[in-house]
């Protein structure tokens, strides 16, 4: 999934989690990978999830996958998470 294709389903209030609950999930190696990008998009996008206090959380499925995906977009970068079950 590239950058283009993920930011504009970030941002949703829809799915809110908290910074302490993103920290824990991390902590416990929930995370698949994470990647960073310093592209002026991705900052300003960033800045704006910031800014209104949410981390924007979206799934989505692929074409070849076995399951579906989710992620979290963070200060950080773009965390993706491959259990689905964590957030329900």
């Amino acid at each position: 999934m590239d950058i283009e294709r993920i930011l504009p389903l970030v941002l949703s209030k829809k799915n809110r989690v908290s910074y302490r609950t993103l920290r824990f999930w991390m902590d416990q190696n929930y995370w698949d990978y994470m990647i960073e990008d310093q592209g002026e998009r991705f900052r300003q996008t960033i800045e704006k999830l910031v800014d209104e206090q949410y981390l924007g959380y979206t799934e989505f499925v692929e074409p070849d996958a076995q399951n579906w995906w989710g992620y979290y977009v963070t200060d950080l970068g773009i965390a993706y998470l491959r259990d689905h079950n964590l957030h329900e």
